[in-house]
């Protein structure tokens, strides 16, 4: 018998079998492509749901702050120069024979120098008389002024010193030195005394602030007081 040429000789006890060989496979490949679990997708969907709420609630808490600085900057202003123009007629109150003080909870009227047009279509200061009174239906405190010894002008030409007035009210205290003065030193909304002016005026001015009130007061000192000082 003659070996083939080119085929190796085969290994004793082989003649005939097979051999097998066996290789493990594993079901999942050895570059599988990453990817999120459900649980981490929700995860990252709370935390997030978290970051964006604490967003919109501070840029909800700085909306309402900016609204609110706003809001209070206007009413503020415009009862600053409300109780500026009523402290200014106050201060230069002064007593005078034929106009008495006259004041009640809704307004007052009292002698004091005004400044009036002259008749070179300049400014003027002369002895006069200053009214303030509560327009509840128009929500607004309204301001009147004339000289002696001109008629009262009537309420279709007076200022607007205050808008969006949702109450308000008046208050006269006398001078303590005053013994004759019926209530002492207290708090009273009506002065009945026409020989004299009351010590101090006080008014608490309430404006309408986007469907709330707030009430804004000052005291105002009246300089001359006692009768027999100045005027008649």
């Amino acid at each position: 018998m003659t070996r083939m040429e080119g085929r190796p000789p085969r290994r004793p006890g082989t003649h005939g079998m097979k051999t097998a060989s066996f290789r493990w496979r594993s079901n999942v490949p050895a570059h599988a492509p990453s990817a999120f679990t459900l649980i981490e997708m929700l995860i990252v969907t709370a935390i997030l749901g978290v970051v964006i709420a604490a967003i919109v609630a501070c840029l909800a808490g700085g909306l309402r702050v900016w609204e609110s600085a706003r809001r209070f900057d206007k009413v503020e202003t415009e009862a600053m120069f409300a109780l500026a123009a009523v402290q200014k007629d106050v201060m230069n109150a002064i007593p005078f024979y034929a106009l008495p003080f006259r004041g009640s909870p809704d307004g007052m009227a009292f002698p004091c120098l005004v400044s009036v047009l002259s008749g070179e279509g300049g400014e003027e200061v002369a002895v006069g008389t200053a009214a303030y009174r509560l327009d509840y239906g128009r929500g607004r405190l309204i301001r009147r002024a004339w000289a002696f010894p001109r008629p009262e002008p009537p309420e279709q030409n007076a200022e607007t010193v205050a808008g969006r007035v949702r109450n308000a009210r008046l208050w006269y205290a006398p001078d303590p030195a005053d013994r004759t003065a019926s209530g002492g030193a207290q708090w009273q909304d009506i002065w009945q005394d026409a020989s004299n002016l009351p010590r101090r005026v006080r008014i608490d001015l309430g404006l309408d602030d986007e469907g709330e009130t707030r009430t804004f007061s000052r005291t105002f000192v009246i300089p001359v007081v006692r009768p027999g000082q100045g005027g008649g």
